[in-house]
């Protein structure tokens, strides 16, 4: 950390504060992300306009316990994460926004680990349809269809 800041790097709405520049002109948070993602894109976007950003590492920040578990996905000779909630709705959204967030900012590599790790993951824990299913909730993110509002993965109970 440079004089206690880090730069390039923060959890944005957690305690953030945003200079009244920023949303004229970068935009306000993507509604359709909301609950996954949306600070993460929201940082992407002010890096890409060459903004800058840092986190205080003295700060005190409290937030809840996060139920997100990061499920390890085996890619030949790789380990990779699944961010896993176990909120069947939620867990659509971290596929469709995480893969709008590889393609829009990570690059082609990106969102091809993200289809195959999401598609195995839920291959693996719900079979082969779910695995595609997953696949085609990814795609619609890649492509920017963030008014696609998929089916949850898993049954609700």
């Amino acid at each position: 950390a440079d004089h206690g800041l880090l730069h390039d790097r923060c959890s944005p709405f957690n305690g953030l504060l945003i200079h009244r520049r920023v949303p004229e002109q970068i935009g306000f948070p993507k509604a359709e992300f909301f609950i996954w993602g949306d600070e993460v894109e929201f940082l992407l976007r002010a890096l890409k306009a060459k903004l800058a950003v840092a986190t205080l590492v003295t700060a005190e920040f409290r937030h809840p316990r996060d139920k997100m578990q990061n499920i390890p996905v085996r890619l030949l000779w790789r380990t990779c994460t699944a961010h896993y909630s176990g909120n069947p709705r939620r867990d659509v959204l971290i596929v469709r926004n995480d893969a709008y967030i590889a393609s829009h900012y990570r690059g082609p590599a990106a969102l091809i680990k993200h289809l195959l790790v999401y598609s195995k993951f839920y291959w693996q824990r719900r079979g082969w349809k779910a695995g595609l299913t997953a696949c085609y909730i990814a795609l619609q993110g890649a492509i920017g269809n963030l008014k696609y509002q998929p089916a949850p993965l898993e049954p609700t109970a």
